[in-house]
């Protein structure tokens, strides 16, 4: 395994990600990434697929609107 792999595998076992976008800089971040991914969504109700493989947070979101 190379050492970003194992680094990348590493953060992702240590739970990190789950909580990464509550911190204040996480909050800009999530703020910011709603803001652009809402140019482009269609209007609810609507199919979206969330691939981004993380612990779902912008999947809640996606869900919360429709």
């Amino acid at each position: 395994m190379e050492d970003s792999e194992a680094a990348l595998r590493g953060h992702y076992d240590r739970g990190e990600e789950r909580c990464r976008l509550s911190s204040a800089i996480g909050q800009v971040e999530f703020e910011r990434t709603i803001e652009v991914i809402s140019r482009a969504l269609p209007a609810p109700p609507a199919v979206v697929a969330d691939i981004g493989g993380g612990p779902g947070r912008y999947s809640i979101w996606l869900a919360e609107r429709g």
